[in-house]
């Protein structure tokens, strides 16, 4: 069951107001910076004397629209919400953007070569989220460590040098006046490190455990634990970093500050067992949705984000056993829908989520949940 769309439509123009006659859309999710940048969540090809568009696959949350066409830099929309039954304008003009010089180096001065270099706009919206998205513009460096990005936009630029042996390393910029641009000075650095010692539930060592750090800049590294439980991150830039604990069942997220040159030690545990349960109906319309993920998450404070990730059966139905008391977030990520579930005294929690939000009548009382009406 797929619920209805929303429909945004508009035009794209040129700095003179005239129609830009092909580009593509893409529509994009806002996502932190500690977790790799996200695919599109739909890309569409328009061409017309016009330069008009129009989508009818909108997700259901707030989203942002990026313009590209050849020969200009992108463009970027405010937050669009497409509830099912409304139509959004959006009109977005392109214009030939910038160009951002400068040297890549290392720590001693040397010119680097070959480092791969992009440049990301920086996206505020609001008190929602902050993050950065594909700018379209690459470059190499030359032998004696210049380069040159092309069609940049308006905006917080991030320029980021990517190269063997060396993290991930960043620089801000502001662009305003392309006339007014001062060279980037990039000085790549070695990064620093995530080190610790995994342990299962009864405390002991685990070995042949799998970690995953994520990061906008870095995407995601992964890694297993030795025989002693120990795993180590290596060449990371100084962010703040998502690690991730995988276990069949269950996973532990912490955030780790990444300091350079130094190693940071972040041990991690798999949670204890409680005796609590988690069950509930997964529905769209009201009908059951099958073999659909649900994310059941607890906070745990300093020990991390206790997550679990089952499935839904033929009936809609699913169950999470073994869980310690506790406020708990369950919700299904695809639909971008969650409540609130609570496990106490061990006992069982139920948590029933129709994915589909249902329109209230405009004459319909509010009724209390603790009250039945005949």
């Amino acid at each position: 069951m797929l619920p209805r769309s929303g429909i945004v439509e508009g035009h794209v123009y040129n700095e003179r107001k005239e129609p830009i006659t092909r580009f593509t859309v893409d529509v994009v999710t806002m996502a932190p910076d500690s977790t790799a940048a996200p695919a599109p969540l739909l890309s569409k090809r328009f061409e017309g004397p016009d330069g008009a568009f129009r989508l009818d696959q909108m997700s259901a949350w707030p989203v942002l629209l990026r313009i590209t066409a050849s020969d200009y830099a992108p463009a970027f929309s405010e937050l669009v919400y497409a509830r099912a039954g409304e139509t959004h304008k959006v009109d977005l003009t392109l214009s030939g953007g910038c160009t951002l010089t400068g040297t890549v180096h290392d720590e001693k001065g040397a010119p680097l070569a070959g480092v791969f270099l992009d440049a990301e706009s920086r996206n505020a919206a609001g008190a929602v989220s902050q993050g950065s998205m594909d700018a379209a513009s690459q470059a190499q460096s030359d032998l004696d460590g210049s380069f040159r990005l092309e069609r940049v936009p308006a905006g917080e630029i991030l320029v980021r040098g990517y190269a063997a042996d060396y993290a991930t390393t960043t620089a801000g910029v502001q662009v305003s006046a392309c006339d007014d641009l001062a060279p980037i000075e990039l000085t790549m650095a070695t990064g620093g490190s995530i080190v610790g010692v995994v342990r299962g539930s009864d405390g002991k060592p685990l070995a042949g455990a799998r970690l995953v750090a994520s990061h906008r800049s870095i995407g995601f590294v992964n890694t297993v634990t030795d025989a002693e439980g120990r795993y180590r991150f290596e060449q990371l830039p100084p962010v703040v970093v998502r690690l991730e604990l995988l276990d069949t069942a269950q996973r532990n997220v912490v955030h780790v500050g990444v300091k350079e040159g130094q190693a940071v030690e972040r041990n991690l545990a798999l949670f204890a067992k409680g005796s609590g349960e988690i069950r509930g109906r997964i529905t769209s319309g009201g009908k059951p949705l099958r073999g659909i993920q649900v994310q059941v998450a607890c906070n745990q404070g300093e020990g991390g984000l206790d997550m679990r990730y089952p499935m839904t059966g033929p009936d809609g139905t699913y169950r999470v056993t073994d869980v310690p008391d506790g406020a708990y977030m369950v919700g299904v990520t695809a639909a971008g829908r969650a409540m609130a579930a609570y496990v106490r005294n061990g006992g069982i929690a139920e948590a029933n989520l129709d994915v589909i939000e249902q329109p209230k009548p405009a004459d319909a009382a509010v009724v209390p949940a603790s009250v039945t009406k005949d």
